[in-house]
């Protein structure tokens, strides 16, 4: 027997991105801030800079940014096709009984989320698989759920200075989170196509 899994959708996840000295510099940073308000896809008590409130987050800290810039041509390297540059990048805090509903960022093409303040009660990432809903079998024909039937992929446990990859199609979210100040910067990366 052969036997192939075909399609894959990457995600990457780099560890210790940021010392732990960078991190407490940034999540200070951020939580002096006064420019996030409530978000309609935190629910609970959370709040976000979004993407036009203060969109360069990353700006504040240029070598933290190269050198996600540095992972992310890596990414797309591995996936062969162009690179793509970081062109915004915003800040989540989430507190005790706070959810992140899934979504995606339909302008992006890689998008990605850096871990500032977690820890063990903090809520995980979790990915939907996107061809749930093109399988042909519903969950009550599913006798055990395997990697090729599975709705969900959770990362529950999350550190201090983790960095998630992933196409920015990928619906993403959390599970309850019992932190009381979970805080993440999120990015979208566009195209950056050969001028010729």
């Amino acid at each position: 027997m052969e036997h192939y899994n075909f399609f894959s959708i990457p995600v990457v996840r780099h560890q210790n991105i940021i010392s732990n000295t960078e991190a407490t510099e940034i999540f200070k940073y951020l939580i002096g801030l006064d420019n996030a308000s409530p978000h309609e896809y935190i629910i609970g008590n959370g709040k976000t800079s979004g993407r036009t409130i203060n969109p360069q987050v990353l700006k504040e800290f240029p070598q933290i940014e190269q050198n996600i810039q540095t992972l992310v041509d890596q990414f797309t390297e591995k996936l062969g096709v162009f690179q793509t540059k970081i062109i915004n990048s915003w800040y989540n805090i989430q507190y005790d009984e706070s959810e992140l509903k899934p979504h995606v960022h339909p302008l992006g093409a890689v998008s990605g989320a850096l871990m500032v303040n977690v820890d063990d009660n903090s809520s995980g990432l979790r990915f939907r698989n996107p061809n749930y809903e093109l399988m042909n079998f519903c969950w009550w024909l599913t006798s055990k759920e395997t990697e090729y039937n599975k709705e969900y992929e959770t990362f529950n446990k999350v550190k201090t200075g983790d960095l998630f990859l992933f196409p920015s199609y990928l619906y993403h979210g959390g599970v309850l989170n019992h932190t009381n100040a979970r805080a993440v910067i999120a990015f979208d990366c566009v195209y950056d196509l050969p001028k010729d």
